[in-house]
């Protein structure tokens, strides 16, 4: 199925890969003649393409290995900004990678 034929088949209530500077899932909310509106208010075009000049972003179906990639370059982030890991001692920033190690076995294993 090329982009477009996803496009196309969309229903109120699928998931949407949202590609821009902060790639993220979102949910179709709506649609009017010309556009597709996700969740949060977001409009695109029906080819995919958003509205206005400020962000530039794209639809894009939601494959496991795109969801995947999303979640860990967010997961990165968040780890980044949370914590100062340069400034830990080498015990206490091993204990923290094997319990950030756990946490994400443990979401694995929910997930199926």
């Amino acid at each position: 199925m090329n982009d477009q034929e996803w496009l196309d088949g969309l229903k109120v209530g699928d998931e949407v890969g949202i590609l821009d500077d902060r790639d993220y899932i979102s949910k179709v909310e709506r649609f009017t003649k010309t556009l597709i509106i996700t969740t949060g208010g977001r409009k695109f075009r029906k080819n995919g393409t958003s509205l206005g000049s400020w962000n530039r972003g794209i639809l894009a179906e939601p494959t496991k290995e795109r969801v995947d990639k999303i979640r860990q370059t967010r997961l990165a982030n968040f780890l980044r900004q949370q914590v100062k890991w340069e400034e830990l001692s080498l015990e206490e920033l091993c204990r923290r990678i094997v319990h950030v190690v756990i946490l994400l076995e443990i979401s694995r294993m929910r997930q199926g």
